[in-house]
C-alpha cells in the first residue's frame, strides 16, 4: 500500500488456510473410498482430520496440508459416458509449492513410495 505522503507499507497475511478440490471418476476406487469415508463422518457427526499431500503428475506442483478435513462431497450424476464427483477438503494450514522439475520428480517418487493411498 502506498500512502498519500509516498510512504509504502507491505504486509503478508498470516492465513495459510485453503481448500483442495479433487475431481474423480465415479468408478475409481478412490472415489468409492472417499464417498464411504464422507458418509461415515457425516452419520457419526465427527470431523476427522488427516494429512493430505497432492502431487501433480507432471511434477511441477506440491500441496501439503498437515490436517485436511473432508467437508464436501459433490453430487453423483448419472448419464452416458464417464461421470465425475468432486471432493473438497478444508486445510487449516496448507503449503502450495512450485518446484523445479527434477526436485518435483524426486519428491513425487518419494511420496508415492510412502503413500497409503485411498
Amino acid at each position: 500500500t502506498k500512502g498519500a505522503d509516498g510512504n509504502t507499507a507491505v504486509s503478508l497475511s498470516p492465513d495459510r488456510s485453503g481448500t483442495v478440490t479433487l475431481t474423480l471418476f465415479t468408478t475409481s476406487d478412490t472415489c468409492k473410498r472417499l464417498t464411504a469415508t464422507y458418509e461415515i463422518l457425516r452419520s457419526s457427526g465427527l470431523l476427522g482430520a488427516a494429512p493430505l499431500t497432492v502431487t501433480d503428475p507432471s511434477g511441477a506442483t506440491l500441496v501439503v496440508a498437515a490436517q485436511a478435513v473432508l467437508t464436501e462431497r459433490g453430487e453423483n450424476s448419472l448419464g452416458l459416458g464417464e461421470n465425475t464427483r468432486d471432493f473438497t477438503f478444508y486445510c487449516e494450514t496448507m503449503f502450495d509449492i512450485a518446484l523445479d522439475e527434477d526436485i518435483a520428480k524426486e519428491v513425487n517418487d518419494t511420496l508415492k513410495g510412502a503413500s497409503i493411498g485411498l
